[in-house]
C-alpha cells in the first residue's frame, strides 16, 4: 500500500497511525470482530462460518487468542 503512495512502509504506518489513532492492524482486527459479533447476534450461523465470513480461514488456537485481545 505504501508504494501506491510512493512512501516507505514506516511512514505510511505512522501515517494512518495519525488518522485512525491506532495501527492499520489493529483497527482491521477490531472491524472484523465487530462485523463477527453482528453476524452471531443476527443469524444462526456457526461460529466457524461467521468466522469464514469475516476472512479468519485458519480456525487454530490464534483466532481465540485475537478474540481475547478484542475484549
Amino acid at each position: 500500500m505504501a508504494d501506491r503512495f510512493g512512501i516507505s512502509e514506516s511512514s505510511f504506518k505512522l501515517y494512518v497511525k495519525g488518522i485512525l489513532g491506532e495501527s492499520y492492524l489493529t483497527y482491521f482486527r477490531k472491524k472484523r470482530m465487530e462485523k463477527a459479533a453482528e453476524f452471531l447476534e443476527s443469524t444462526n450461523l456457526k461460529v466457524i462460518e461467521v468466522a469464514n465470513s469475516v476472512g479468519y480461514e485458519n480456525q487454530g488456537l490464534n483466532n481465540g487468542r485475537t478474540y481475547e485481545k478484542s475484549i
